[in-house]
Protein backbone atom coordinates (compact mmCIF):
# COMPACT_ATOMS: atom_id res chain seq x y z
CA UNK A 1 0.00 0.00 0.00
CA UNK A 2 1.35 3.56 -0.65
CA UNK A 3 2.40 5.58 2.04
CA UNK A 4 2.50 9.24 1.81
CA UNK A 5 6.11 9.42 0.90
CA UNK A 6 5.56 7.26 -2.03
CA UNK A 7 2.89 9.17 -3.29
CA UNK A 8 4.53 12.17 -3.28
CA UNK A 9 6.99 10.50 -5.18
CA UNK A 10 4.76 10.29 -7.38
CA UNK A 11 2.99 13.54 -7.49
CA UNK A 12 4.21 17.15 -8.19
CA UNK A 13 1.87 20.20 -7.93
CA UNK A 14 7.31 23.30 -38.99
CA UNK A 15 4.65 21.12 -40.06
CA UNK A 16 5.94 17.52 -38.57
CA UNK A 17 2.39 15.34 -39.03
CA UNK A 18 2.66 14.11 -42.28
CA UNK A 19 6.75 13.27 -42.50
CA UNK A 20 5.43 11.27 -39.02
CA UNK A 21 2.37 9.26 -40.82
CA UNK A 22 4.81 8.55 -44.17
CA UNK A 23 7.28 6.87 -40.87
CA UNK A 24 4.52 4.80 -39.67
CA UNK A 25 4.56 3.39 -42.89
CA UNK A 26 7.94 3.13 -43.45
CA UNK A 27 8.40 1.23 -41.09
CA UNK A 28 6.66 -1.90 -42.53
CA UNK A 29 9.81 -3.84 -43.23
CA UNK A 30 11.03 -3.00 -40.01
CA UNK A 31 8.51 -4.22 -37.95
CA UNK A 32 6.96 -7.99 -37.59
CA UNK A 33 4.69 -9.21 -40.14
CA UNK A 34 0.65 -8.08 -39.74
CA UNK A 35 -0.31 -11.69 -38.87
CA UNK A 36 2.16 -11.42 -35.52
CA UNK A 37 1.07 -7.84 -34.87
CA UNK A 38 -1.02 -8.08 -31.47
CA UNK A 39 -4.59 -6.81 -31.55
CA UNK A 40 -4.84 -4.48 -28.93
CA UNK A 41 -8.59 -3.66 -26.61
CA UNK A 42 -8.93 -1.51 -23.71
CA UNK A 43 -11.72 -1.82 -21.52
CA UNK A 44 -12.03 1.45 -19.93
CA UNK A 45 -14.29 2.87 -17.30
CA UNK A 46 -14.72 5.92 -14.92
CA UNK A 47 -14.82 7.61 -11.77
CA UNK A 48 -13.26 3.94 -9.89
CA UNK A 49 -10.49 3.66 -7.90
CA UNK A 50 -8.13 0.41 -7.50
CA UNK A 51 -11.87 -0.83 -5.43
CA UNK A 52 -11.30 -4.53 -6.70
CA UNK A 53 -11.26 -7.62 -5.09
CA UNK A 54 -7.96 -8.39 -6.97
CA UNK A 55 -6.64 -5.53 -5.23
CA UNK A 56 -7.45 -7.12 -1.91
CA UNK A 57 -10.78 -4.79 -1.57
CA UNK A 58 -12.86 -7.41 0.46
CA UNK A 59 -16.22 -5.33 -0.05
CA UNK A 60 -15.73 -5.69 -3.62
CA UNK A 61 -17.76 -8.34 -6.13
CA UNK A 62 -15.57 -8.43 -8.87
CA UNK A 63 -14.56 -12.05 -9.88
CA UNK A 64 -13.90 -11.07 -14.03
CA UNK A 65 -11.52 -8.45 -13.53
CA UNK A 66 -10.11 -10.55 -10.80
CA UNK A 67 -9.63 -13.45 -13.79
CA UNK A 68 -8.34 -10.91 -15.77
CA UNK A 69 -5.76 -10.17 -13.24
CA UNK A 70 -4.90 -14.05 -12.49
CA UNK A 71 -4.44 -14.04 -16.30
CA UNK A 72 -2.23 -11.30 -16.71
CA UNK A 73 -0.61 -8.41 -14.60
CA UNK A 74 -1.76 -5.87 -11.74
CA UNK A 75 -0.18 -2.96 -12.09
CA UNK A 76 -0.34 -1.24 -7.89
CA UNK A 77 1.08 2.36 -8.37
CA UNK A 78 -0.65 3.64 -11.79
CA UNK A 79 -1.83 7.11 -11.44
CA UNK A 80 -3.33 9.13 -13.69
CA UNK A 81 -1.86 12.96 -14.26
CA UNK A 82 -5.40 14.80 -13.34
CA UNK A 83 -8.02 13.39 -10.93
CA UNK A 84 -10.66 14.35 -13.54
CA UNK A 85 -11.89 12.64 -16.64
CA UNK A 86 -11.23 15.21 -19.84
CA UNK A 87 -7.68 16.52 -19.43
CA UNK A 88 -6.82 12.62 -18.31
CA UNK A 89 -8.08 11.48 -21.49
CA UNK A 90 -6.38 13.94 -23.38
CA UNK A 91 -3.55 12.91 -22.05
CA UNK A 92 -3.84 9.36 -22.72
CA UNK A 93 -4.82 9.73 -26.62
CA UNK A 94 -1.33 12.12 -27.22
CA UNK A 95 0.64 10.59 -24.70
CA UNK A 96 1.74 14.18 -23.33
CA UNK A 97 0.93 15.89 -20.20
CA UNK A 98 -2.70 18.12 -19.90
CA UNK A 99 -0.16 21.10 -19.33
CA UNK A 100 1.69 20.61 -22.21
CA UNK A 101 -1.08 20.34 -25.00
CA UNK A 102 -3.76 23.27 -23.29
CA UNK A 103 -5.94 20.58 -21.84
CA UNK A 104 -5.79 21.43 -18.31
CA UNK A 105 -8.71 22.96 -17.64
CA UNK A 106 -12.06 21.21 -17.37
CA UNK A 107 -14.84 21.10 -19.92
CA UNK A 108 -13.63 24.04 -21.38
CA UNK A 109 -16.33 23.08 -24.06
CA UNK A 110 -19.25 24.06 -22.36
CA UNK A 111 -17.43 27.67 -21.77
CA UNK A 112 -17.09 28.31 -25.55
CA UNK A 113 -13.54 27.09 -26.05
CA UNK A 114 -11.53 23.54 -26.90
CA UNK A 115 -7.69 23.60 -26.32
CA UNK A 116 -5.27 23.49 -29.31
CA UNK A 117 -2.54 21.39 -28.78
CA UNK A 118 0.48 22.48 -30.65
CA UNK A 119 0.47 21.29 -34.17
CA UNK A 120 2.80 18.29 -33.88
CA UNK A 121 1.10 16.78 -31.41
CA UNK A 122 -1.69 13.67 -32.66
CA UNK A 123 -3.66 11.18 -31.16
CA UNK A 124 -1.41 8.23 -31.38
CA UNK A 125 -4.40 6.02 -32.94
CA UNK A 126 -2.68 8.13 -36.05
CA UNK A 127 -0.15 6.59 -36.30
CA UNK A 128 -1.81 3.02 -36.09
CA UNK A 129 -4.11 3.47 -38.67
CA UNK A 130 -1.19 4.53 -40.82
CA UNK A 131 0.87 1.30 -40.28
CA UNK A 132 -2.66 -0.75 -41.04
CA UNK A 133 -4.70 -1.29 -37.65
CA UNK A 134 -8.41 -0.71 -38.07
CA UNK A 135 -8.83 1.35 -35.09
CA UNK A 136 -12.72 1.79 -33.53
CA UNK A 137 -13.91 3.31 -30.35
CA UNK A 138 -17.06 2.46 -28.58
CA UNK A 139 -18.82 5.68 -26.97
CA UNK A 140 -16.25 7.61 -25.35
CA UNK A 141 -13.68 10.14 -26.63
CA UNK A 142 -13.76 13.66 -24.53
CA UNK A 143 -10.62 14.63 -25.37
CA UNK A 144 -11.02 18.81 -24.68
CA UNK A 145 -10.90 19.29 -28.21
CA UNK A 146 -13.26 17.74 -31.06
CA UNK A 147 -11.90 13.99 -32.08
CA UNK A 148 -10.73 14.86 -35.24
CA UNK A 149 -12.29 12.25 -37.93
CA UNK A 150 -9.06 10.97 -38.21
CA UNK A 151 -8.83 9.55 -35.13
CA UNK A 152 -10.93 6.30 -35.72
CA UNK A 153 -11.71 4.11 -38.36
CA UNK A 154 -15.01 3.24 -37.21
CA UNK A 155 -17.82 3.18 -33.92
CA UNK A 156 -17.78 -0.06 -32.13
CA UNK A 157 -15.45 -2.74 -31.58
CA UNK A 158 -13.68 -5.22 -33.95
CA UNK A 159 -16.82 -6.82 -35.22
CA UNK A 160 -17.60 -3.46 -37.14
CA UNK A 161 -18.09 -4.13 -40.70
CA UNK A 162 -15.72 -2.04 -42.08
CA UNK A 163 -12.69 -3.87 -40.65
CA UNK A 164 -10.44 -5.39 -43.35
CA UNK A 165 -10.24 -8.93 -43.46
CA UNK A 166 -6.96 -10.01 -41.20
CA UNK A 167 -6.48 -6.25 -39.86
CA UNK A 168 -5.20 -6.12 -36.75
CA UNK A 169 -7.18 -4.18 -34.42
CA UNK A 170 -6.99 -1.61 -31.70
CA UNK A 171 -10.55 -1.35 -30.10
CA UNK A 172 -11.55 0.93 -26.92
CA UNK A 173 -14.69 -0.23 -25.14
CA UNK A 174 -15.49 1.77 -22.38
CA UNK A 175 -18.05 1.62 -19.19
CA UNK A 176 -20.15 4.76 -17.84
CA UNK A 177 -22.20 2.66 -15.52
CA UNK A 178 -19.57 4.00 -12.75
CA UNK A 179 -19.59 7.48 -13.34
CA UNK A 180 -20.36 9.65 -10.40
CA UNK A 181 -23.78 10.26 -11.27
CA UNK A 182 -24.59 6.94 -10.75
CA UNK A 183 -23.98 7.23 -7.15
CA UNK A 184 -26.85 9.41 -6.38
CA UNK A 185 -29.48 7.14 -6.26
CA UNK A 186 -29.08 5.44 -3.20
CA UNK A 187 -32.72 4.19 -2.59
CA UNK A 188 -32.16 0.49 -3.30
CA UNK A 189 -28.47 -0.87 -2.55
CA UNK A 190 -27.00 -4.50 -3.14
CA UNK A 191 -23.99 -4.63 -1.04
CA UNK A 192 -25.01 -4.41 2.38
CA UNK A 193 -24.28 -0.58 3.70
CA UNK A 194 -23.06 -1.57 7.41
CA UNK A 195 -19.93 -3.73 5.80
CA UNK A 196 -18.94 -0.62 4.00
CA UNK A 197 -15.45 0.89 4.98
CA UNK A 198 -16.20 4.41 5.70
CA UNK A 199 -12.89 6.54 5.01
CA UNK A 200 -11.61 8.41 8.26
CA UNK A 201 -11.91 11.81 6.74
CA UNK A 202 -16.08 10.79 5.97
CA UNK A 203 -18.69 11.20 8.72
CA UNK A 204 -20.25 7.84 9.62
CA UNK A 205 -23.57 8.21 8.69
CA UNK A 206 -26.27 6.09 6.86
CA UNK A 207 -26.58 8.72 3.94
CA UNK A 208 -22.27 8.24 3.57
CA UNK A 209 -22.62 4.02 3.56
CA UNK A 210 -25.61 4.09 1.46
CA UNK A 211 -23.53 6.51 -1.33
CA UNK A 212 -20.34 3.33 -0.52
CA UNK A 213 -22.67 0.45 -0.92
CA UNK A 214 -23.97 2.29 -4.48
CA UNK A 215 -20.43 3.00 -5.90
CA UNK A 216 -19.86 -0.82 -5.15
CA UNK A 217 -22.99 -2.35 -7.00
CA UNK A 218 -22.34 -0.09 -9.56
CA UNK A 219 -18.45 -1.44 -9.43
CA UNK A 220 -20.06 -5.53 -9.34
CA UNK A 221 -21.82 -3.89 -12.91
CA UNK A 222 -18.89 -3.13 -14.42
CA UNK A 223 -17.32 -6.56 -13.75
CA UNK A 224 -20.66 -8.34 -15.55
CA UNK A 225 -19.78 -5.94 -18.54
CA UNK A 226 -15.36 -7.07 -18.53
CA UNK A 227 -16.96 -10.59 -18.36
CA UNK A 228 -19.54 -10.09 -21.76
CA UNK A 229 -16.29 -8.72 -23.70
CA UNK A 230 -13.84 -10.88 -22.90
CA UNK A 231 -16.39 -13.61 -23.42
CA UNK A 232 -17.02 -12.17 -26.81
CA UNK A 233 -13.47 -11.89 -27.74
CA UNK A 234 -12.90 -16.09 -26.78
CA UNK A 235 -15.63 -16.50 -28.59
CA UNK A 236 -14.07 -15.13 -31.78
CA UNK A 237 -10.73 -16.69 -31.09
CA UNK A 238 -9.10 -13.67 -30.47
CA UNK A 239 -7.86 -13.91 -26.70
CA UNK A 240 -4.65 -15.66 -27.58
CA UNK A 241 -3.87 -12.77 -29.70
CA UNK A 242 -5.33 -10.00 -28.16
CA UNK A 243 -3.72 -8.02 -25.44
CA UNK A 244 -6.48 -6.43 -23.73
CA UNK A 245 -5.82 -3.24 -21.08
CA UNK A 246 -8.25 -2.46 -18.63
CA UNK A 247 -8.26 0.99 -16.78
CA UNK A 248 -10.51 3.87 -15.07
CA UNK A 249 -9.53 7.43 -15.75
CA UNK A 250 -9.30 9.20 -12.22
CA UNK A 251 -10.48 7.73 -9.23
CA UNK A 252 -13.74 7.67 -7.00
CA UNK A 253 -16.49 9.92 -8.13
CA UNK A 254 -17.01 10.90 -4.28
CA UNK A 255 -15.74 13.76 -2.49
CA UNK A 256 -11.99 14.26 -1.82
CA UNK A 257 -11.48 11.16 -4.64
CA UNK A 258 -12.65 13.12 -8.22
CA UNK A 259 -11.09 16.50 -8.78
CA UNK A 260 -8.72 16.24 -5.99
CA UNK A 261 -4.91 15.57 -6.53
CA UNK A 262 -4.42 13.45 -4.20
CA UNK A 263 -3.67 9.56 -4.24
CA UNK A 264 -7.88 9.07 -3.76
CA UNK A 265 -7.94 10.92 -7.38
CA UNK A 266 -5.11 10.25 -9.10
CA UNK A 267 -4.86 6.15 -8.26
CA UNK A 268 -6.30 4.15 -10.72
CA UNK A 269 -6.55 0.17 -11.48
CA UNK A 270 -4.55 -0.75 -14.50
CA UNK A 271 -4.21 -4.85 -15.59
CA UNK A 272 -2.68 -5.82 -18.75
CA UNK A 273 -3.40 -9.16 -20.12
CA UNK A 274 -1.12 -10.10 -23.21
CA UNK A 275 -0.84 -14.12 -23.70
CA UNK A 276 2.88 -15.30 -24.00
CA UNK A 277 4.22 -12.21 -23.56
CA UNK A 278 2.78 -11.13 -19.83
CA UNK A 279 3.53 -14.24 -16.58
CA UNK A 280 -0.17 -14.59 -15.45
CA UNK A 281 -0.70 -13.43 -11.81
CA UNK A 282 1.96 -11.42 -11.80
CA UNK A 283 2.36 -7.95 -10.24
CA UNK A 284 4.05 -4.47 -10.93
CA UNK A 285 5.04 -2.04 -7.95
CA UNK A 286 6.49 0.72 -10.56
CA UNK A 287 5.49 4.31 -10.84
CA UNK A 288 3.06 4.03 -13.84
CA UNK A 289 0.92 6.64 -15.57
CA UNK A 290 -1.51 6.13 -18.22
CA UNK A 291 0.13 8.71 -19.95
CA UNK A 292 2.33 5.90 -20.36
CA UNK A 293 -0.18 4.29 -22.25
CA UNK A 294 0.14 5.95 -25.84
CA UNK A 295 4.11 4.87 -26.42
CA UNK A 296 3.57 1.45 -25.51
CA UNK A 297 0.38 1.07 -27.61
CA UNK A 298 3.07 1.89 -30.22
CA UNK A 299 6.15 -0.06 -29.39
CA UNK A 300 4.20 -3.38 -28.98
CA UNK A 301 2.24 -2.80 -32.78
CA UNK A 302 6.48 -2.38 -34.05
CA UNK A 303 6.29 1.41 -34.34
CA UNK A 304 8.46 4.53 -33.17
CA UNK A 305 6.33 6.72 -30.34
CA UNK A 306 6.87 9.77 -31.31
CA UNK A 307 9.89 12.03 -29.47
CA UNK A 308 7.61 14.36 -28.26
CA UNK A 309 5.26 12.14 -26.20
CA UNK A 310 6.48 12.57 -22.93
CA UNK A 311 5.18 8.85 -21.39
CA UNK A 312 7.36 5.98 -21.41
CA UNK A 313 7.15 2.86 -22.78
CA UNK A 314 5.91 0.12 -19.76
CA UNK A 315 5.79 -2.92 -21.93
CA UNK A 316 7.39 -4.79 -24.65
CA UNK A 317 10.97 -5.25 -25.76
CA UNK A 318 11.45 -1.74 -25.62
CA UNK A 319 10.15 -1.33 -22.15
CA UNK A 320 11.98 2.05 -20.38
CA UNK A 321 13.23 2.77 -17.01
CA UNK A 322 10.93 3.17 -14.08
CA UNK A 323 10.90 7.30 -13.54
CA UNK A 324 11.85 8.78 -10.13
CA UNK A 325 8.93 10.73 -10.12
CA UNK A 326 5.10 11.21 -11.72
CA UNK A 327 3.58 14.53 -11.87
CA UNK A 328 -0.32 15.03 -11.21
CA UNK A 329 -2.85 18.09 -10.42
CA UNK A 330 -5.31 19.46 -11.21
CA UNK A 331 -6.70 23.24 -12.64
CA UNK A 332 -9.61 25.34 -12.54
CA UNK A 333 -12.72 25.91 -14.81
CA UNK A 334 -11.70 28.48 -17.47
CA UNK A 335 -14.21 30.90 -19.66
CA UNK A 336 -12.69 32.68 -23.04
CA UNK A 337 -14.78 32.36 -26.91
CA UNK A 338 -12.93 31.56 -29.52
CA UNK A 339 -12.81 29.33 -32.46
CA UNK A 340 -10.15 27.68 -34.96
CA UNK A 341 -11.56 25.89 -38.51
CA UNK A 342 -8.96 24.00 -40.52
CA UNK A 343 -8.03 24.99 -43.93
CA UNK A 344 -9.60 23.00 -46.92
CA UNK A 345 -7.16 21.03 -48.26
CA UNK A 346 -5.44 21.77 -51.91
CA UNK A 347 -6.07 18.98 -54.29
CA UNK A 348 -2.99 18.30 -56.81
CA UNK A 349 -2.92 15.76 -59.10
CA UNK A 350 -0.16 14.11 -62.21
CA UNK A 351 -0.17 11.37 -64.52
CA UNK A 352 2.22 8.04 -63.75
CA UNK A 353 3.87 5.62 -66.20
CA UNK A 354 0.18 3.61 -66.18
CA UNK A 355 -1.80 6.09 -67.39
CA UNK A 356 -3.28 6.55 -63.95
CA UNK A 357 -3.31 9.80 -62.05
CA UNK A 358 -1.38 10.61 -58.59
CA UNK A 359 -3.46 12.33 -56.54
CA UNK A 360 -1.84 14.43 -53.50
CA UNK A 361 -3.24 16.73 -50.41
CA UNK A 362 -1.72 19.25 -48.87
CA UNK A 363 -3.12 21.69 -46.11
CA UNK A 364 -1.81 24.87 -45.28
CA UNK A 365 -3.13 24.52 -41.83
CA UNK A 366 0.36 23.58 -39.79
CA UNK A 367 -0.50 20.30 -38.28
CA UNK A 368 -3.74 19.29 -39.77
CA UNK A 369 -4.13 15.66 -40.39
CA UNK A 370 -6.13 15.19 -44.16
CA UNK A 371 -8.34 12.46 -44.74
CA UNK A 372 -9.89 11.28 -48.22
CA UNK A 373 -12.97 9.53 -49.57
CA UNK A 374 -13.53 7.02 -52.40
CA UNK A 375 -16.84 6.46 -53.60
CA UNK A 376 -18.40 5.17 -50.20
CA UNK A 377 -17.01 3.15 -47.51
CA UNK A 378 -14.38 4.94 -44.51
CA UNK A 379 -12.08 8.25 -44.35
CA UNK A 380 -8.92 7.29 -45.55
CA UNK A 381 -5.66 8.94 -43.97
CA UNK A 382 -3.97 10.50 -46.11
CA UNK A 383 0.13 10.13 -45.64
CA UNK A 384 1.29 9.68 -49.35
CA UNK A 385 -0.05 10.07 -52.97
CA UNK A 386 -2.78 8.32 -54.09
CA UNK A 387 -3.03 6.56 -57.45
CA UNK A 388 -6.52 6.90 -58.94
CA UNK A 389 -8.22 6.24 -62.44
CA UNK A 390 -9.38 8.85 -63.98
CA UNK A 391 -12.84 9.71 -63.56
CA UNK A 392 -12.67 9.18 -60.07
CA UNK A 393 -14.61 11.55 -57.50
CA UNK A 394 -12.12 11.67 -54.21
CA UNK A 395 -13.45 13.91 -51.29
CA UNK A 396 -10.79 15.41 -48.90
CA UNK A 397 -11.00 17.71 -45.43
CA UNK A 398 -8.51 18.23 -42.79
CA UNK A 399 -8.21 18.98 -39.36
CA UNK A 400 -5.85 20.28 -36.72
CA UNK A 401 -6.54 18.79 -33.21
CA UNK A 402 -8.24 22.13 -31.44
CA UNK A 403 -9.87 23.22 -34.83
CA UNK A 404 -13.05 22.55 -36.69
CA UNK A 405 -12.49 19.96 -39.31
CA UNK A 406 -12.01 22.17 -42.61
CA UNK A 407 -15.07 22.08 -45.42
CA UNK A 408 -14.96 19.05 -47.74
CA UNK A 409 -13.52 19.78 -51.03
CA UNK A 410 -14.72 17.37 -53.74
CA UNK A 411 -12.59 16.79 -56.96
CA UNK A 412 -12.87 14.61 -60.17
CA UNK A 413 -9.32 13.35 -61.22
CA UNK A 414 -8.89 14.32 -64.34
CA UNK A 415 -11.89 15.64 -65.06
CA UNK A 416 -13.22 19.75 -65.75
CA UNK A 417 -12.33 20.31 -61.55
CA UNK A 418 -8.52 20.40 -62.55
Amino acid sequence: MPTRRTFLKGVAGTTLVPALLRAACAQEDARPPRASRPNILWISCEDIGPDLGCYGDDYAVTPNIDRLAREGCRYTNAFVPFPVCAPTRSSIITGMFPGSIGSMHMRTKNRGYQCVPPPYVKCFTEYLRASGYFCSNQKKTDYQFSCPFTAWDAKGDWRNSKRPRGAPFFSVINYMGTHESRCWRTDSVAHDPGKAEVPPYYPDTPVVRRSLARYYDNISALDVFVGSILKKLEDDGLAGRTLVCFWSDHGRGLPRHKRWPYDSGLRVPLIIRWPGRIKPGSVNEELVSLMDLAPTMLTIAGLEAPRTMQGRVILGEKKQPEPEYLYGGRNRMDKNSYDHITKTPVVESTSDSTGRRLVSLRCSTEGASIGYLLGGGRWLLYHEPVAVEIGTVLRAKAVRLGYKASSVVEHRVGGKSE
